[in-house]
């Protein structure tokens, strides 16, 4: 809106491709971890039944609580989704552009969702079902609770890895390391506000042991959903052709001044673009396009040759 450079536009497109890439990484982890809290307490509410899992008055055991449901969903859910959005993305150009009726939720990161969000509540059912022989009802639940939660924060890690690697995130390692230090402190030191019991150290231990465990599948899950999202052709670089040096004619106006031809102004124009996927071209001028760091300037072209 304030000039008519190419390399401007070139820049717009490429904050809003990024825009778009964040707002996917937001929803793979929502959803994901939402899925995952889902999950634990239907299948949770059977799993307690089939075993016989009551409490002393004789109620079921609750795999997680309406306070420990409300305490992820807005401590350990939102300042690492928050941070997501800060994510910078390079290589966004590189990709051809996304059709316009494409879901926010593509087929890849709809896999993701499900594949985690099921594989995370099959660790947390886990958790519920072995623990109440070693350490009772209360502990095993705290401890389902406590690695709901801080899986949770590493899930944001997993979920913004696709095709493309992101810049590293200090606001996102912040936000995670905030939220597992809330988690740990109130645990520890003030379990009762988040309706939970003490935990021995072997437990805690247990709890990020698997914790880093979902991590790890959920990034196995990640790197092979879009190794098969590449083999159908998502997320495919542009091809790189090398053209000549193009010097710009100039024309006469009838009025004395002097206008750019419109092809050698639209190819400069690509080549500004190149610019900023670090291709090499500097600047477009009435001499022709300046290059940085090769003699032989460089364009980007569609594979079908347009």
């Amino acid at each position: 809106l304030t000039d008519d450079k190419f390399a401007t536009i070139a820049a717009a497109v490429e904050e809003g491709r990024g825009i778009y890439e964040n707002i996917q990484k937001f929803l793979r982890f929502l959803f994901s971890t939402n899925l995952s809290e889902v999950l634990v307490v239907a299948l949770g509410m059977v799993l307690a039944a089939l075993l016989g899992l009551r409490d002393e008055a004789g109620h079921l055991l609750l795999p997680l609580t309406a306070v420990q449901i409300l305490w992820i969903n807005l401590v350990t859910d939102g300042l690492p989704a928050l941070a997501l959005s800060l994510d910078r993305n390079p290589g966004v150009l590189d990709r051809p552009p996304r059709p316009k009726e494409s879901p926010l939720l593509d087929g890849p990161s709809l896999r993701f969702v499900l594949l985690t969000g099921a594989l995370k509540a099959g660790l947390a059912l886990g958790l519920l079902g072995f623990l109440p022989g070693a350490v009772g009802l209360e502990a095993a639940q705290s401890a389902t609770f406590h690695f709901m939660a801080i899986g949770q924060l590493f899930f944001a890690y997993a979920a913004r890895h696709t095709d493309l690697r992101p810049l590293p995130n200090p606001y996102l390692h912040g936000a995670v390391g905030l939220s597992a230090l809330a988690q740990v402190a109130l645990g520890v030191g003030l379990p009762g506000a988040l309706e939970a019991v003490p935990l021995p150290l072997g437990v805690w231990l247990l709890v990020f042991g698997m914790a880093l465990l979902a991590f790890a599948l959920a990034e196995a899950v990640d790197r092979a959903v879009w190794k098969r999202g590449a083999a159908h052709g998502l997320g495919e670089p542009l091809e790189v052709h090398l053209v000549p040096h193009l010097p710009v004619p100039r024309q006469e106006e009838a009025g004395g001044g002097e206008v750019e031809d419109e092809l050698q102004l639209f190819l400069g124009g690509v080549a500004r673009g190149v610019d900023l996927v670090g291709r090499g071209v500097e600047d477009v001028g009435p001499e022709g396009i300046k290059a940085v760091d090769d003699p032989v300037h460089r364009l980007l072209v569609p594979r079908d040759g347009a």
